[in-house]
């Protein structure tokens, strides 16, 4: 363990003059995604007649918060747009195709084009159809929609999500659904390099995940009194679930995904994400799992480098080493692993695997084409 955190651990001693030239870049990528969703909304003028203003409140300590309220649903609201979405998506798509073409792992191929389809059927569809103001169901996280929780709609598509890590893992929505799985599986592969190592991310995640999945709990069930009239909670004229899902996801996230080259890939994922945390959690109980086909392979291996490519920056090789197979919470079935083994020993195992079996065993072993052999 000590030897896999020394090689983790030199990652991080990168030129601090690149990591920032980098960080400019990025910062100047979401300034024009912000650019385009105050052209899409008219121009500056219109951006600021659209409800900036602060409602007067007889104190400071309740002006303070509300200034904040506002900005925030405001940046929120421009990285949400439609053509800011699309934006995004084609600068980040360009890179997945690319590394599309270059990798040899059919699994990581094909996650890779869901993840692209996923992003402009999901992302940029949700975008598309909230401008419509018609109500998207597709969403796992209550408030996701803009629209008030809870529904029948966000019930339903949560139970999906739930069934669909029980049968593939984490990888259903971080790998597949989620915006981020473009991003990182695209532009966030230069920055694998700058992830905290194991050990500090466990740390780290013990505090973070329990805070923002009570987060996450506490406004959905918040906005389900709300909901019903059981109680009146508003957070500055908010439901409580949409604010919290229009900060974290459209304002917390992007701003993070500007400071990649100092936390590393997938910080949000790792230590931020309460969705991904609760697929994690319910995926752990399921069909996936990463394994190896021949765990002498992975005993005897010199290089261990799949713990080096790991987006998570989970330690693989040490269950792959003892067990044979890996069942992690924090596994979004990236498949950087399979593609770094230098023996390509490695697998990710789900329904879609287990099924594959069963029908060859159903089917039995190939007929020879001479016919039986008579007795």
């Amino acid at each position: 363990m000590a030897e896999v955190s020394a090689v983790l651990n030199a990652r991080l001693r990168k030129n601090r003059g690149g990591r920032i030239g980098l960080f400019l870049l990025l910062a100047l990528f979401l300034l024009v995604d912000l650019g385009l969703g105050i052209w899409e909304m008219g121009g500056w003028k219109a951006f600021i007649a659209t409800e900036l203003v602060v409602p007067h409140q007889a104190s400071l300590w309740l002006v303070l918060p509300a200034d904040v309220s506002t900005y925030v649903g405001a940046f929120g609201m421009l990285t949400g747009m439609w053509w800011p979405v699309l934006f995004w998506g084609a600068g980040v798509s360009v890179f997945v195709v690319v590394r599309m073409l270059r990798v040899r792992e059919n699994f990581l191929r094909l996650r890779l084009a869901l993840a692209v389809a996923g992003y402009f059927a999901f992302t940029a569809g949700l975008s598309y159809y909230a401008m419509k103001g018609w109500n998207f169901p597709a969403v796992p996280n209550p408030g996701g929609t803009g629209q008030p929780a809870w529904t029948l709609d966000t019930g339903a598509a949560g139970l999906v999500y739930a069934v669909l890590a029980l049968l593939f893992g984490r990888v259903a929505y971080c790998g597949w659904f989620c915006p981020a799985a473009a991003f990182w599986g695209g532009i966030g592969q230069g920055f694998v390099r700058y992830n905290l190592d194991a050990e500090k991310g466990r740390r780290l995640a013990r505090v973070t995940v329990p805070v923002v999945i009570v987060l996450f709990i506490g406004t959905t069930a918040f906005s389900v009194l709300d909901t019903f009239k059981v109680l009146d909670l508003r957070f500055f004229g908010t439901d409580p679930a949409v604010f919290f899902s229009g900060l974290w996801w459209m304002v917390i996230w992007f701003i993070l995904a500007v400071f990649v080259p100092f936390t590393g890939s997938r910080f949000f994922s790792r230590f931020l994400c309460p969705v991904g945390a609760m697929n994690g959690i319910i995926g752990s109980w399921g069909m996936a799992r990463l394994k190896a086909r021949d765990r002498e392979v992975c005993v005897s291996c010199a290089t261990k480098d799949c713990s080096g490519a790991c987006e998570m920056s989970i330690v693989p090789h040490l269950d792959l080493a003892s067990k044979g197979y890996l069942r992690s919470v924090a596994c979004v079935g990236c498949g950087n692993c399979l593609e770094a083994c230098p023996r390509r020993n490695l697998y990710y195992y789900h329904f879609g695997t287990w099924l594959t079996e069963w029908l060859r065993k159903k089917k039995g072993p190939p007929v020879s084409a001479a016919g039986p052999r008579s007795g």
